[in-house]
């Protein structure tokens, strides 16, 4: 099973879903993680402009044709998200992509984490989300 958590450092959990850096994934197995890798969130526009100009800088082609369109698309392989917030247009696209959504005040991804697959890891929508 593929965990995603949005970071912005690979490590602390992001106040925003769409607007993070990094997507952190955890790949497990019978309750524990066995690999960890990181995507960068191309539709984030503050770093799509980041990884334009250094390629401008570099003279490399922009890069137009980055892999991720969209949010919903950097993850859609993923069966789990944990987040801190996400606005309603992409709570709604994921809660249609049958992916399990939780929300959490915790702050480590890596521990936000364990406490999900050790069931202990609570969804904390309603209070974060402000519903």
């Amino acid at each position: 099973m593929k965990i995603v958590v949005s970071t912005k450092d690979g490590r602390k959990i992001s106040r925003s879903f769409s607007g993070c850096n990094v997507f952190k994934i955890f790949e497990t197995e019978n309750g524990k993680i066995v690999k960890k890798s990181s995507r960068l969130n191309t539709f984030n526009s503050r770093l799509k402009q980041k990884i334009k100009e250094l390629s401008d800088s570099e003279n490399r082609q922009p890069n137009e044709t980055l892999p991720v369109k969209n949010v919903i698309d950097g993850v859609k392989d993923c069966h789990v998200i944990i987040c801190h917030k996400m606005n309603r247009r992409n709570w709604i696209k994921m809660g249609g992509s049958g992916v399990e959504m939780f929300f959490t005040s915790i702050s480590d991804a890596e521990n936000a984490v364990i406490k999900y697959l050790s069931g202990e890891l609570k969804d904390e929508y309603h209070q974060i989300m402000n519903v």
